[in-house]
């Protein structure tokens, strides 16, 4: 393993273990949806990264509007209700202004109700083995967020 490698290794588990800090903590919902959005566009060197709340009434809204997509476009609400219909990850290949991107969305789900969302837009990755890689990884990190989700759901 190079060294890069490694250090990419320890900054995700450390972002790993003070995201379930933060989660299992009574902390600031704002402070920690915050961490969770940069840390995972860091991560995963992401174009972008948004955390949508699905409301009880069945609505969304996106709890951190300002972390979107570096290229000026927003986070989008229709893939976002996509993933909460389709009641499953999405991963899709988008283009924007002839640039192509991976567009994943990762449900937020305790039980059967689905919480919330997380919307990332990557680098076009055409391996599938990556593809799966990024999926896996956030679809962890969803489950950490699960207790976020509720407490943000819940006001």
């Amino acid at each position: 393993m190079t060294p890069k490698e490694t250090s990419t290794k320890t900054a995700i588990r450390s972002f790993v273990r003070e995201l379930q800090a933060l989660v299992s903590a009574d902390d600031s919902t704002t402070y920690t949806s915050g961490f969770l959005v940069a840390g995972l566009r860091r991560c995963l060197a992401a174009h972008g990264a948004s955390l949508w709340i699905a409301t009880k009434q069945g609505f969304l809204r996106r709890q951190q509007p300002r972390l979107v997509r570096n290229d000026g476009h927003p986070a989008s609400y229709g893939f976002a209700r996509d993933v909460i219909a389709a009641s499953e990850s999405i991963v899709r290949r988008e283009f924007s202004d002839n640039d192509a991107y991976l567009h994943l969305g990762v449900p937020i789900s305790r039980k059967t109700d689905i919480l919330g969302v997380i919307e990332i837009a990557q680098r076009d990755v055409r391996d599938e083995h990556i593809q799966c890689g990024y999926l896996r990884f956030v679809t962890q990190m969803a489950e950490v967020a699960i207790p976020l989700a509720a407490k943000l759901r819940n006001g």
